[in-house]
């Protein structure tokens, strides 16, 4: 495991991996981006655990997929990357035609934000509702960005909700940009730099 070297906090074992799933799938299922994508709740309880795995699966063989209190994050650490012919495929298959123009144009608008150097990168961290608000997201998010600062990495995401901004900003992270794209929700990248930490 790439991460196994690495001290983290509420690690995933085996056999919660299907947890993490649901409560991602379930946080996510009033998120804009991901409605605008699958607005039919079928589809979506459907194809949301794909694109989950997709996206953020290979933290789970990297040992840096985390739980804690019905919330679940998918980190993927510095070289490992989502599998984008998943994603594709996943595009391809389960989204609506008229909709892939404005999802190639919004992948290139975003593309040039992802950071050149080495970087710890949180594709999906998603809370089931009477897990919101009781301190599990800042928990999982505390434990990489501690790893972050002991090891002057940079973390980056895409928030694909204006409401969580705050969110990640008390985590440290700043703003990027906004990025609009014809009828697309607002997508809005964020980056966090190391902390010096006083021992």
């Amino acid at each position: 495991m790439v991460g196994s070297d690495i001290e983290l906090s509420y690690r995933v074992p085996d056999d919660m991996q299907s947890q993490v799933i649901i409560s991602i799938v379930l946080g996510f299922a009033t998120d804009p981006a991901m409605r605008w994508c699958w607005p039919d709740n079928d589809v979506y309880i459907n194809t949301m655990p794909k694109w989950t795995m997709a996206s953020g699966g290979k933290a789970f063989a990297a040992g840096t997929a985390l739980y804690h209190n019905g919330c679940g994050a998918l980190w993927l650490p510095p070289g490992v990357t989502p599998d984008e012919p998943m994603m594709e495929s996943l595009i391809t298959e389960t989204i609506n035609p008229d909709l892939h123009d404005t999802l190639a144009l919004l992948g290139e608008k975003l593309t040039p934000y992802q950071p050149h150097r080495q970087h710890w990168y949180l594709p999906l961290i998603g809370a089931e509702s009477t897990a919101r608000g009781q301190g599990a997201g800042t928990a999982l998010m505390e434990s990489v960005t501690r790893v972050c600062d002991e090891q002057m990495q940079l973390a980056y995401l895409m928030c694909s909700n204006p409401m969580n901004v705050g969110f990640y900003q008390r985590q440290g992270f700043e703003v990027m940009d906004e990025v609009r794209v014809k009828d697309f929700p607002l997508m809005i990248p964020m980056v966090r730099l190391p902390k010096k930490r006083h021992r």
